[in-house]
Parts: C-alpha cells; structure tokens; sequence
C-alpha cells in the first residue's frame, strides 16, 4: 500500500539565540532563508540549508547572517511578506514591528495591544495590512500603506488569550484560535464569524491549502482536522500510541498539555507536522498521515530539549525546520535521507520524445545509480516503487529487473495525495552516457537497458 515519506535526516543545527526559539519561519518562494524569533527579544535572518549540507553529519552554525533588535521583551512570532523585503514581529513588549529585510531597521511600530502580543500574519493585496492576535484578546488590523499608528479595525469575539492566527487569503478569511477554547473563521468579505467550540485552550490554527479544512491544535494534547463547512471533525491525531526511535531506542509520544505549541501541514497537506511537549523519552517533532491519521515520524531533537515549540514547512524544497525552547537556542532542519535505487527514469504522461540528460539529486546521497530530476520530497511509494512529483513529472525509482509495477502517479501538479490511481505501466530506457539516463514513456514492453 502507498505511504508517505517523510524526510527525517538533520542537516543543519543554528545555535544563534540565547534562548529559546518561540517562532521559525522560512523566506517566501524557495525558503532559502529562515527566520527566527527568541526570547531573547532578537529576530535572526539565517541559511535555511548550509553551503556545506551535503556533510554526512548536521552542519552547526552560530552566526547569523543579519540580527534584528528592537523588541524590549521575547519575541513571539512572525511573518513574512510575499515579496521577503519586509517581515513582521510581535511579542511581549505588546508591540507590532514592520521591518526592513535588506536595512534592518523598522519602518512602521504600531502599540495598540494592551498585552503581550502572541501572533501575526500578512494579509490583502500586496500584504498591505497585517494582522494581529493578543492576550488583550482582540485582533487587530494593521494598515501598512497608511501613516496611521491606529488599527483600521479590531475583532473583540475572543474572551481569552488569542494565541495564533491564519491568514487564507484564497477563502478572504482570518483564522483565530483562543485560550477561550474556541477557533474563529472571520470572512472578511462578508463579516461572517464561525466559530467552532473545541473545550481546549487553542495553541495552533491553520487552513488548508484549499482553505475547506481547519486544523487546530488544543492542550489536551489533540489536534484535530475540521471541516471548515459544518465543523465535523474528519479526523484528530494525538500521543496515544507511542513511536519507537530505532532499535534499542527510547519511545516518543506527543504531548501538549501546558505550552503554545504549532502545528502546519506538510508535503502538499498529505502529512501534519507538530512540535511537542518534552515526554518520557524527551522532545521530538511529529508528523502524522493525514488520511490514515497514523504517526509517519517521530524525529527527536535533543537531550537537552525540553519542548519543540514550532514548526515550519518549506513546501518548495521539501525541507522542514523545528524551533525548540530549551533555554539556549535552536533551530534545526531536516531533508529526506537517503534513496537507494537501481534505476531513476523521469516520466511525463502521455509523452515519446525524448527528454534530456538529469544530474544527481542535490542531497548527493542517492546511490550511483540512482538519478533525479531536480530536488522534491517523495509523496507515497509501493514496495518496489517510490514516485515524486516534479510540476508534469514525476520521478520513479525502478526495480532491478522486470516490468514496472503498481506506478503510483498523482494527477496534481505540485504533490498532494487527492485522486491516486495504480495501473501497470511500462518504460524503455534507451539511453546511457555517462552516468545520465536518456529515456521515453508510454512504450509498451520490457523495461530494456540499451
């Protein structure tokens, strides 16, 4: 049967804060950046992926590349614009900082909370306000364009701490979540408020790419998946079975019963990734199927770390990052690990021509034999067969001898797991040169070297 694959091998470590990591956030088209933000009142611009990433072991780094300091206390989250020139902060200084990416200094400081401020996100055209959610328990609306230092409007549903918010700009709507225990969907366009009562304080909120489901993460340690329609839980996924590390390796269970802890989806929202209270066998970040509603991975991040406080998805490399609040730093980041094939062909549907010669994959560690297209997380894979979805193509990794069977092939364009079909399905491979594979599909036939 498919499953997912979920990438699990650590590639960089950043070890530039004095303490812990309350936000992490990738660049805008790419992610070859990421941002974090600290209880050290410091937001830090780094590499997302070391020049050096091909090591065999984690790459450490303890510098950044730029230092932003203005907040007067911790850092709580942040946000980036589509264009990555600007970024937002908010934290517990009750302020809201717009910030200059390439000057390093602030171009708009806005201070209408009367708390901390826990979350904030882009939102209209050409991220032109900015949204924010406070222990005040209003929400506020931002706009950058006017010299205006007052909200161009404030929600005031919430009863308790607004703790994270989703901008989903397909849908026009701000997503809430409160320590009230209740998600709020406000549609900007009509004024609509739904509200969805959850009986948990609220740590994390986020839409789908589609923007028809909800998921939320509460403290007794569930999160769950909403349909956004009717509010039906279509599935939840929590700590109760434990995931084994390796062999001779402690168990992880997640948990989130007294922190702010985030939760995303991931590759295509085929997979839900969570940062996690520390447990039994210390702290690890999760991923689990969304489907099927198992735990595909339970990566742990460190003795010393106490909580995996947030998450980040790179939905465009297929890399991921986890922020952990373990007094001192921490940024870490992870890729899919090693493939191991015999033979690596590049398919498009319905198509004879010839399609060129490919490099090896930039993680340089699939084997000899083994090429890629260009760089993308594998989505499912059969027993004999692993496919990746490259924009019309999809990559496959082929037995070593025989026809090709069960080829998975996802009918979107950029991944997902919606409209999977099997079907038997022959290749020619008919040229090598050294070391690169020239190839057609759609021939009928035996799998032939020439």
């Amino acid at each position: 049967m498919p499953r997912t694959i979920f990438p699990t091998r650590h590639i960089h470590t950043l070890k530039t804060h004095n303490g812990p990591v309350n936000a992490v956030t990738f660049s805008s088209s790419g992610g070859t950046y990421v941002l974090t933000g600290s209880s050290d009142r410091a937001v830090h611009l780094s590499r997302a992926v070391s020049n050096n990433s091909n090591s065999q072991t984690a790459v450490e780094t303890t510098t950044p590349i730029q230092k932003y300091e203005a907040h007067g206390y911790s850092v709580l989250d942040i946000a980036v614009a589509a264009d990555n020139a600007r970024f937002a902060s908010v934290g517990g200084d009750r302020q809201v900082f717009l910030w200059d990416v390439e000057q390093g200094i602030t171009t708009k400081r806005w201070s209408g909370h009367n708390s901390r401020v826990e979350a904030v996100q882009f939102a209209g055209d050409g991220d032109s306000v900015v949204v924010t959610g406070s222990a005040d328990t209003t929400i506020n609306l931002w706009d950058t364009r006017s010299s205006s230092y007052k909200p161009i409007q404030t929600l005031t549903e919430a009863t308790d701490t607004v703790s994270t918010l989703h901008v989903h700009m397909g849908s026009y709507s701000i997503a809430s979540g409160s320590y009230d225990g209740h998600a709020r969907i406000y549609d900007v366009r009509t004024g609509k408020t739904t509200v969805d009562v959850l009986a948990h304080p609220v740590t994390s909120v986020r839409c789908s790419s589609d923007g028809n489901a909800l998921l939320a993460s509460t403290l007794d340690g569930h999160i769950r998946l909403l349909d956004r329609m009717d509010g039906k839980v279509l599935s939840s996924f929590s700590g109760e079975k434990t995931v084994a590390g390796g062999i001779g390796k402690p168990k992880y269970s997640y948990r989130n019963s007294e922190l702010r802890v985030r939760s995303v989806f991931a590759m295509g929202d085929a997979v839900v990734l969570s940062g996690s209270e520390e447990g039994t066998a210390g702290a690890a970040a999760f991923a689990w199927d969304v489907v099927k509603g198992e735990v595909i991975a339970a990566v742990p991040v460190g003795e010393k770390v106490k909580a995996v406080s947030c998450v980040a998805w790179n939905e465009g490399v297929g890399d991921w990052a986890a922020g952990c609040s373990d007094g001192k730093y921490c940024g870490v980041f992870w890729r899919v690990g090693a493939i191991c094939a015999d033979f690596c062909f590049k398919v498009l549907s319905g198509s004879t021509d010839e399609l060129g010669s490919f490099g090896l994959d930039v993680s340089n560690k699939v084997s000899d034999k083994a090429i890629m297209t260009g760089w993308s997380p594998p989505l499912v894979s059969t027993s004999n067969v692993a496919v990746l979805e490259l924009l019309h193509a999809t990559l496959c990794h082929l037995p070593k001898q025989g026809r090709v069977r069960n080829l998975v092939w996802t009918s979107q364009v950029c991944g997902g797991l919606a409209a999977i079909s099997q079907f038997p399905f022959n290749l020619r491979l008919y040229g090598v040169d050294d070391g690169h594979l020239l190839l057609a599909s759609g021939e009928c036939g035996h799998l032939e070297q020439v």
